[in-house]
């Protein structure tokens, strides 16, 4: 059986989606071609799970650091399947979308305007 999901399948996406808060609207946005071309070149480091090193008998550690680490740890642990998730979306349909809520989408779309403004800049410094 083949590993990759079928296309369609939305099985893992809806594992990876972290709940927006009650009442907030959000809404799909589809991921710049930019960061996937990253995600492609660096593929081989994503979907490690960050362990939680901290033995329960290491009295250098209190509890509190002890919960913050694991806390830690499964923060990166879900940003880390949401790339695996990206990436798996682009490979299934040639593009990926994440859901976003509206003040995040909307600082998204300024840093894209933002890049898009900076590139024109830099072509421009290039032809001349």
């Amino acid at each position: 059986m083949s590993s990759k999901k079928a296309a369609g399948d939305k099985g893992e996406a809806a594992s990876t989606k972290l709940p927006a808060p009650a009442g907030t609207k959000t809404r799909l946005v589809r991921v710049d071609q930019g960061t996937i071309d990253f995600m492609l070149k660096h593929e081989k480091h994503l979907g490690r799970p960050y362990p939680v090193v901290i033995p329960e008998d290491d009295d250098r550690f209190d509890a509190g650091y002890r919960a913050m680490h694991a806390r830690a740890a499964a923060i990166v642990n879900r940003l880390s399947e949401r790339e695996l998730d990206i990436l798996h979306q682009y490979r299934d349909k040639g593009y990926a979308e994440i859901e976003l809520t509206e003040a995040e989408a909307e600082a998204e779309d300024e840093m894209a305007r933002k890049r898009k403004r900076d590139q024109a800049l830099d072509d421009d410094e290039a032809s001349n």
